[in-house]
């Protein structure tokens, strides 16, 4: 996960129409030597009182800080956090900030630099620039997972092969109330070209058959199913939408996350996966046996607990149905 981050914060790097070396136009001290700032650290050209502020997470906040010493009057600002998050955040909310010049501090050690945000914004669309978070929590970040197999480069690079793309994603920074099925199909063919450059299906269910059935992948190499891909394009909305999208609301209204893909427990709130069974519990169906008589001992069916069917050989009626403990449990 971290490499493909960093993967990611290379990228942005890259589209800079200039060097993103630090000019010097900003006193940049001191720097933290490793790991993030902490909130009441966060190193900008002013510190100003803020109001009530009931964000959780440091990404948000210290870009309400930046927008905060921006609107009285601090317009070359240096943010200090070594987070891939923050940049793609400095670069969606640049153009609400006010700010002349942005930079955010990234890497450590001798690969230490200033990112400057300013100069990646003149070579993106303020379109692209918007639906930004929603890539980054689409294709995997801190709290949203990532597909298998595909890094942020070759994703960015499929962004620009999809163009519709954009619009989905800025409509899910609008915090929606619930997804609209035009937007989840244009995600649905864009995940497919993660996966495959040549199929030409638009169905993910069917391009994940297709692709099963054509190439030796296991399964984690395959893409998401439609049902798994409908719940983490919630997950994807709530934490690009509402949270990263709230960035510049000190009070941010968040609605409950059961409602966008997760599930509570006793560990704190989990990925809910999706609505279909479980894929090795599914394919209990595709097990028969070859017995003839007493289904017990050696029977396929037997040591796996299960009850015979119409497919095994017995026809289902044998004597011997599963386990003891299967058995049990049936009626």
């Amino acid at each position: 996960m971290n490499q493909s981050l960093s993967q990611f914060s290379r990228l942005l790097r890259q589209a800079m129409a200039t060097a993103a070396l630090f000019s010097g136009s900003v006193d940049p001290a001191p720097v933290p030597a490793r790991g993030k700032t902490p909130d009441d650290q966060i190193m900008l050209q002013t510190n100003f009182p803020l109001g009530p502020c009931n964000h959780e997470e440091f990404d948000t906040r210290v870009i309400l800080h930046a927008a905060n010493a921006s609107s009285q009057g601090h317009k070359r600002i240096l943010v200090i956090a070594n987070d891939t998050d923050v940049i793609v955040l400095g670069i969606s909310f640049f153009s609400m900030i006010s700010a002349e010049k942005l930079w955010v501090t990234f890497g450590m050690g001798k690969s230490f630099r200033y990112i400057s945000v300013h100069e990646v914004c003149r070579t993106m669309s303020p379109e692209k620039a918007q639906a930004l978070p929603a890539f980054h929590a689409l294709t995997g970040s801190d709290n949203t997972s990532f597909f298998s197999g595909t890094g942020k480069k070759s994703a960015y690079g499929k962004w620009r092969a999809c163009p519709e793309l954009t619009n989905a994603l800025c409509n899910l920074m609008e915090r929606p109330v619930t997804l609209c099925s035009r937007d989840i199909s244009v995600i649905e063919r864009y995940v497919i070209s993660l996966y495959s450059t040549s199929c030409t299906l638009t169905d993910v269910n069917l391009a994940r058959q297709k692709i099963f059935a054509q190439t030796s992948r296991t399964f984690e190499y395959l893409p998401p199913s439609k049902a798994a891909l409908i719940e983490h394009i919630k997950r994807t909305t709530y934490q690009a939408g509402y949270i990263w999208g709230q960035s510049l609301i000190a009070e941010q209204v968040l609605p409950s996350p059961s409602l966008w893909g997760w599930v509570a427990s006793e560990f704190g709130w989990l990925p809910f996966w999706t609505t279909l069974p479980r894929a090795a519990k599914a394919l209990e169906v595709l097990v028969k046996c070859g017995c003839t008589t007493n289904c017990k001992g050696r029977c396929s069916c037997y040591k796996k607990g299960l009850v015979c069917t119409a497919r095994c050989k017995c026809g289902g009626s044998c004597y011997g149905r599963g386990s003891a403990t299967t058995s049990a449990a049936m009626p």
